[in-house]
């Protein structure tokens, strides 16, 4: 949604009568490569720390909380 808010799109536009590539709604709709690789480095960097946290949580509380390894 906020990708779309960005390109200038609506919520409206996302709702589809034809198959996509036919919608003349939606021509242009999206980002480069580019873009894309350097929003799926950024995620994964700010998921890394709290990733981290979990697993030496998880380390910690092993033996008592045994439905951690479910997690």
């Amino acid at each position: 949604m906020i990708a779309e808010k960005i390109s200038g799109y609506t919520w409206s536009d996302m709702i589809l009568k034809t198959i996509i590539y036919r919608t003349p709604e939606l021509k242009g709709y999206g980002f480069n490569l580019l873009t894309t690789y350097l929003v799926l480095i950024g995620l994964v960097l700010l998921q890394y720390p709290m990733c981290k946290w979990f697993d030496k949580y998880k380390r910690k509380q092993q033996s008592i909380r045994y439905w951690l390894t479910y997690l």
